[in-house]
């Protein structure tokens, strides 16, 4: 209706007006509305084929954004394979290089071993040279020998029956030292047990002396105990007569002998008094034993 209207307000306007009927208003009304109509018709007819080719356009520029995005992805694969393959190539040519110069020090090594085995080439064949006469005097043998060794080969083989021979010996050799070696280890052996015998006969018959001596130390012991028991007990007597008769009251009978052995420098300053007590106590026995008291 825009379009309707568009197009009626785009008509001539500089025309003088015309007076016509209600029905010829109304024809041009529809006249003019069949056009506008159709005039849309054919707008919407453009813009659905505009709408059409801009549809085509965006597929074909799709498409094409598509095949740039895959070439693209190509080209990206392209260049990352390129710079794999240039990665390689550094890598083989870093190799390549190495190898070159191992082989390098190999034809460096190679030729100073040339060189050497020239030099030892040189030794052996001076060594040969100086030994020549070996091989002479091998030829004369076997030419004065034909008859026994036809061949060098002969000689040889006699050599090494020979020296076969002689390692046997040898071999039968080092077997009986082997045997003399075991027959010296085991009289040493023997030795040894003997002087281990010897002495354990010798430390018996110690030990029997030793017993010996120590039952006679402790029969001394003994009678050592008995002697010590009996100045124990005449120690013991001798307090109890000199607290009980004469009044000493500062001495006490020893309880066992390491009191008694402390009281003896003490009871050793009354020898003089013991003397005379033992004195009277014997007068008196002679005098009158009755009138002594009785022993405890």
């Amino acid at each position: 209706m825009l379009e309707g209207k568009t197009a009626f307000r785009a008509l001539p306007l500089n025309k003088e007006p015309t007076y016509t009927t209600t029905g010829t208003k109304l024809l041009e009304a529809v006249k003019l509305v069949e056009e506008v109509e159709k005039t849309l018709y054919m707008k919407k007819k453009d813009f659905k084929m505009k709408m059409k080719i801009l549809k085509f356009k965006s597929n074909l520029v799709k498409n094409k954004e598509t095949q740039l995005k895959e070439t693209v992805a190509k080209f990206n694969k392209f260049v990352q394979e390129n710079d794999y393959k240039k990665w390689r190539a550094h890598v083989k040519i870093d190799e390549e290089q190495q190898a070159i110069k191992a082989l390098a020090n190999d034809i460096d090594t190679a030729q100073s071993q040339l060189i050497s085995l020239a030099k030892f080439k040189e030794k052996l064949l001076k060594w040969t040279q100086q030994r020549r006469t070996f091989l002479d005097f091998m030829q004369k043998v076997h030419q004065r020998t034909s008859y026994d060794f036809p061949e060098l080969r002969h000689i040889i083989a006699r050599k090494e029956t020979l020296m076969a021979i002689q390692e046997e010996l040898v071999n039968r050799i080092s077997a009986g030292l082997d045997g003399c070696e075991n027959v010296k280890n085991a009289l040493k052996k023997y030795v040894e047990l003997t002087g281990l015998k010897k002495r354990r006969e010798d430390i018996k018959q110690t030990t029997y002396d030793s017993n010996i001596r120590l039952n006679e130390i402790y029969a001394k012991v003994k009678a050592s105990s008995a002697e010590v028991k009996q100045i124990f007990l005449c120690l013991n007597s001798m307090c109890d007569w000199l607290v009980t008769y004469e009044g000493m009251q500062s001495i006490h009978k020893p309880a066992d002998l390491e009191k008694c052995i402390e009281i003896v420098p003490l009871l050793a300053k009354h020898v003089a008094f013991f003397t005379s007590v033992v004195a009277r106590v014997k007068k008196d026995l002679i005098n009158s034993p009755a009138d002594l008291p009785p022993c405890e």
